[in-house]
């Protein structure tokens, strides 16, 4: 028998069922097409082989027959693009040259090293078996790569030829086949539909420009470093700090009070209490109200008494209890008379109940935020007017809890609250103040996107709208940063610092690894920006543009007795990173936030606590001393009841009890009358230390005994001047 040669063999190129293509497509239509397809091509092979070899029939190894073929019909170029157009689902236009045979790809090529004998192995179900890098090969041979055969294939040739390379260009084509023991077996497979991964999918064109690519270059020239200066940004100072309008207009008393309706202002509580009686109007009309119902006892609401409602959620978490009606409790173990002084339970609940802050009927298709929508961006003006930021600012994500049903809920492991509603919060870094926020709603985000930047650059840019073109300096963390964005913000004169994830499209290359405290630095002068990668127990990657590469000395001292070195990056970004988390913090000691059944009110109460907030570090800024936000809340509360709660509101104290230690917030509302003090005593006539002469901040304080009190205040007065005096004046 005579010896096939390697180009008889390599000729004509089958088995489609190799193909990984990038499509999808349907096979059920064209399976069996492609089965003939394949026959037809080894059918051609066996007839060719034959032809070459003056013989008309083949005598297998593994058959004692004789087996005679006979071609069907003669494929053509044409039947085969027909064929495989159909199998890869490209239409017409899909390729611009039918004649090139790399037009279509569906199996790689084939390459055999030496002759094979044609008794060694059954040509008639001749297959190809592919391994996991799609070297094709027989099955019982062993690659082998110390010689390099290549297909040459023959445009003019009627056989259709295909390669992988245009499908997976990652694909090593010309490997090299050894086959000192050529019996090829048949190795056949079920034919699978490819499902296109995350990384198959083509990417849609965005229409991005060549501006979207970092346009520095990278230096590691050690020499180079020490001669890199950052740039220089002009800040100017003067306008930092509280609004000159609000400085301009402070009251001598009732500062936390003026301070807080700036931000939490009358005229968006009085929208608030117009919503609210709208909404119980209109639940009362779509509602069978049972004979007992509470809403039957509803009053409209007003300005003064929704104050005093914010008052006593503001006031609720500095007592805590288990639940809501607790704090109505008559219970000897759990009284807190001072609520039900002040408002009663059911009044109350059904104000929390009726609760709302836009009309239902102006419902807006596609906002998830337009239940409180309006409350949002009156507080995002009154933040940006209330307060200019100093020179350095931070952004970072809050997250407010929510383990309810919600579209946009959102997972942070990193926060203590890991569920709920993603804010986007840009801090001031030297005093905490809030000064914008973002909420993450998934694809209606109200964020102007940037295509160059993507959706985290975008973030950036949008809180940073107001800021740009000053001169400030903005930390941030891994997830926004990019030399790309870094570069944007260095065109409006805004510089930048932060982590960045070394995968970043623009960052250099780095060595793999360092030894602990190593630092390996990269500048760039086009524009002016510089990146290192340091070694602390992981690997830390950092970009500025306002820093040099340096290493500095820190306060801990290491196991050797000497003092640790960090990049100045690396300090100053610690130092101004943390703002966001720590108002978070502050706000979680005393938060307003209780369990809802409906997300926005408790987002409400949330904004609410960032308003105290805000208006005790505004507080601070005027006083120019530091006022813990706890007892700032306090004097909030009580300068709320002073100014709002009306005497026909209040319920007589009960008598009994140690005397209160401070005054009590309805000395200046209620009615008083004086009264002699009767204990009970056999002393005819009784007398007591008056409270003002004790305690007084305007003249000299003395001890004067009285025999008259305030019945309602509890408190022992003279009865001139001292009993005018404390329920007229707010400081006596």
């Amino acid at each position: 028998m005579n010896k096939l040669t390697c180009d008889q063999i390599a000729e004509i190129i089958t088995n489609d069922e190799s193909a990984d293509e990038l499509f999808e497509y349907d096979s059920s239509s064209d399976e069996s097409d492609c089965e003939d397809l394949a026959q037809e091509i080894r059918k051609q092979l066996v007839s060719k082989l034959t032809k070459n070899n003056g013989s008309s029939s083949i005598v297998s190894s593994n058959s004692v027959s004789e087996v005679s073929f006979t071609p069907k019909y003669v494929l053509d170029k044409k039947k085969c693009n027909d064929i495989v157009d159909n199998t890869l689902g490209l239409g017409d236009n899909d390729c611009s040259n039918r004649d090139d045979p790399y037009s279509y790809s569906s199996s790689p090529e084939i390459s055999i090293s030496n002759d094979i004998d044609l008794n060694l192995f059954d040509i008639e179900n001749m297959a190809v078996v592919f391994d996991d890098n799609y070297v094709a090969y027989p099955h019982t041979s062993t690659p082998n790569t110390n010689t390099n055969y290549s297909t040459t294939l023959d445009n003019n040739s009627n056989n259709c030829y295909f390669d992988i390379n245009s499908v997976n260009p990652n694909i090593v084509q010309n490997s090299v086949i050894s086959n000192p023991e050529p019996t090829i077996n048949i190795k056949k497979r079920k034919r699978k539909i490819p499902v296109p991964t995350k990384k198959q999918i083509p990417k849609k064109n965005t229409g991005l420009s060549d501006g979207t690519l970092f346009s520095g270059l990278w230096n590691f020239n050690k020499n180079m470093l020490p001669q890199y200066s950052p740039n220089n940004l002009n800040f100017d100072s003067s306008h930092s700090g509280v609004n000159n309008d609000i400085i301009n207009n402070v009251p001598l008393e009732n500062l936390e009070l003026y301070i807080f309706k700036q931000i939490f202002d009358e005229d968006l509580v009085q929208h608030i209490v117009d919503e609210t009686n709208k909404f119980y109007h209109f639940l009362v009309s779509n509602t069978v109200l049972s004979k007992h119902s509470k809403l039957g006892k509803w009053k409209d609401t007003n300005l003064n008494e929704m104050y005093i409602f914010f008052s006593l959620m503001l006031l609720m978490p500095h007592v805590k209890k288990n639940n809501i009606k607790e704090y109505w409790s008559t219970s000897v173990l759990l009284s807190t008379p001072i609520f039900g002084k002040i408002m009663t339970q059911d009044r109350f609940l059904l104000l929390l109940r009726v609760l709302h802050f836009n009309d239902n009927r102006n419902q807006i298709p596609g906002d998830r935020l337009f239940k409180i929508r309006i409350i949002v961006e009156s507080l995002r003006k009154k933040f940006s007017f209330t307060y200019q930021p100093h020179q350095k600012v931070c952004v970072d994500e809050s997250i407010v809890e929510w383990k309810g049903r919600l579209q946009f809920k959102q997972y942070i492991p990193s926060k203590r609250h890991r569920f709920g509603i993603k804010l986007f919060v840009l801090c001031d870094c030297k005093s905490g103040f809030v000064l914008d926020f973002l909420i993450y709603t998934g694809d209606n985000t109200h964020i102007t996107i940037n295509d160059t930047l993507k959706l985290s650059g975008s973030v950036i840019s949008t809180l940073m709208e107001p800021y740009v073109n000053k001169g400030h300096i903005i930390y941030m963390d891994n997830w926004y940063s990019s030399p790309i964005l870094f570069e944007y913000l260095l065109k409006k004169d805004t510089g930048a610092c932060g982590t960045v994830k070394h995968t970043r499209k623009g960052m250099p290359s780095f060595p793999n690894k360092l030894n602990a405290g190593e630092c390996v630095s990269a500048i760039s002068t086009n524009p002016n920006m510089m990146s290192c990668k340091w070694k602390d127990k992981r690997d830390v990657h950092m970009l500025s543009t306002v820093h040099t590469p340096v290493m500095k000395k820190t306060n801990i001292i290491d196991k050797h007795e000497n003092n640790v070195l960090k990049p100045d990056c690396v300090i100053d970004y610690n130092a101004n990173m943390g703002l966001v988390d720590k108002s978070d913090m502050q706000i979680s000691f005393n938060t307003t936030s209780r369990k809802s059944i409906k997300w926005y009110k408790k987002f409400f109460f949330h904004l609410l606590d960032l308003c105290v907030l805000n208006s005790g570090i505004v507080c601070s800024t005027l006083e120019k001393k530091t006022l813990k936000l706890p007892e700032f809340r306090l004097k909030l509360i009580e300068q709320i009841l002073h100014a709002h709660l009306l005497s026909d509101d209040i319920i007589s104290p009960s008598r009994g009890g140690r005397k209160p230690k401070d005054d009590l917030p309805l000395r200046l509302s209620a009615r008083h009358f004086p009264s002699r003090i009767n204990s009970g005593e056999v002393k005819k006539k009784i007398s007591r230390r008056c409270h003002v002469h004790y305690n007084t901040t305007l003249n000299p304080r003395s001890r004067k005994e009285t025999s008259y009190e305030c019945t309602e205040c509890n408190k022992y007065l003279c009865l001139e001047p001292c009993f005018k005096d404390y329920h007229t004046k707010l400081h006596y």
